[in-house]
């Protein structure tokens, strides 16, 4: 009788045990699966955007990847998620001296060098050097078509748009996001634009489509390139 009290006793204390242990199983596996995360690609943010802390979180990760399998595109990510997290420009120039230290003279070292340039003509020339080792590379056809309309060359502006749009660099969803936009304007419409995202997939509209050739379009950030904006204003009559 004693020892089936015992057993009876056994047999509840291991129903306890058994949901505990699946519990502290589960956690573990979770863990696990969090510590093991791996980053992912940066994409232009013509064809996607991400959150400000999904940025953040993809520049750790990264800085991991480099720290244990260091390549080019890791760099070129790891930048990119700095630059789109808005990151400080000392943390920008640290990872641009870290790809020309590891990388030099590669499509990634010269973009992230110019890209760390602004629209200076040195920046135009890292630029076209990085171009020239990938014409179809979509961050630098993104950033190159930016220039051609710092300098107000619409030929070669148009020419880099259609070979973004071409390459997949634009999402169909923000195209028509734009479009719709563009359609919504009066005659002869000054349209102010932020950011790549909202301002090349506009460009495409007008100069590969014709549509909407009427409205002015201006990139803010641009904008505030004093020479751009007296050049710029001075030729649309603003």
């Amino acid at each position: 009788m004693r020892a089936s009290r015992v057993q009876i006793q056994k047999n509840e204390t291991m129903k306890r045990i058994k949901p505990l242990f699946l519990i502290a199983l589960a956690l573990t596996l979770s863990l696990s699966s969090h510590s093991k995360e791996t980053p992912e690609e940066i994409q232009v943010r013509t064809r996607i955007i991400q959150s400000h802390d999904w940025y953040k979180t993809q520049f750790e990760l990264w800085k991991t990847e480099l720290e244990s399998d260091p390549s080019a595109g890791a760099w070129l990510n790891h930048y990119a998620a700095a630059r789109f997290s808005h990151m400080d420009k000392s943390v920008l120039s640290l990872i641009e001296k870290g790809v020309a230290n590891s990388f030099p003279n590669t499509l990634q070292s010269f973009l992230i060098a110019s890209w760390n340039r602004g629209f200076t003509s040195e920046a135009f020339q890292l630029l076209l050097k990085a171009r020239e080792l990938d014409p179809k590379n979509v961050f630098v056809n993104s950033l190159l078509a930016l220039h051609h309309e710092y300098n107000l060359d619409a030929e070669q502006r148009a020419t880099v748009v259609n070979e973004l749009w071409m390459s997949n660099g634009m999402s169909v969803s923000l195209m028509n996001y734009c479009y719709n936009v563009l359609m919504s304007v009066e005659d002869g419409a000054v349209l102010f634009t932020e950011g790549e995202n909202m301002t090349l997939p506009m460009f495409l509209l007008q100069d590969l489509f014709r549509i909407r050739t009427d409205v002015q379009v201006i990139n803010l950030d641009l904008l505030l390139e004093t020479d751009y904006r007296e050049r710029k204003l001075k030729q649309t009559g603003l």
